[in-house]
């Protein structure tokens, strides 16, 4: 073995170490979005790996109780006079979080050309150059399950429900998407 201590069953940040995998050194992890993957032991003990990725994409709040991606886009907004619509910082967080706003989500105007306001800002699910607004998620079979903040695909096909849950991250969401409307619906997906 190239590592003095077993680190089998262990826990590390988010992630479960089940195995060493000898042919590529690195030990075989599952992290609690069950993704599997390999981490070399140095990353694994300095804390550099602490997850397969999903983390930084799940709706976290900061210290002060802040969501750190929607303050950053209100205070765009703000810079550039457009967030006139909105009574301040809490105003416009409420109003996005009863609008669907996740952390993962990006936004853009409903109409180009005039400002941002309560009727002209959109969230949504932007991958590559495709932008899906979050309303219209479910149109294409795509779910929030804000209780544990992942998206699922779920669609009935041949008298049964097909289901993907567990979904933590947009790229990964869309990546799904992709494949299962190829296998099951044989036509591109929204984000093709």
């Amino acid at each position: 073995m190239s590592f003095k201590k077993d680190l089998t069953g262990q826990k590390i940040n988010f992630l479960k170490i089940l195995a060493y995998n000898y042919t590529t050194k690195k030990w075989v992890c599952q992290c609690e979005c069950n993704n599997i993957l390999e981490v070399p032991t140095a990353e694994l003990l300095s804390n550099r790996k602490k997850s397969c990725g999903c983390q930084k994409y799940i709706r976290i709040k900061n210290k002060e109780g802040n969501y750190p991606r929607l303050k950053k886009m209100y205070d765009k907004l703000l810079f550039e006079k457009e967030a006139s619509d909105w009574e301040g910082w809490e105003d416009f967080k409420n109003w996005s979080l009863g609008h669907m706003w996740m952390e993962q989500l990006s936004y853009k105007k409903k109409i180009k050309g005039k400002p941002y306001s309560k009727e002209n800002l959109v969230f949504g699910i932007r991958y590559n150059s495709q932008f899906l607004p979050i309303e219209s998620a479910k149109d294409w079979k795509i779910f929030y399950n804000s209780e544990d903040k992942e998206f699922l695909i779920r669609f009935r096909y041949n008298n049964t429900t097909v289901k993907q849950e567990h979904i933590k991250t947009i790229p990964e969401l869309c990546q799904l998407h992709i494949k299962i409307y190829r296998r099951y619906f044989h036509k591109a997906s929204f984000f093709e």
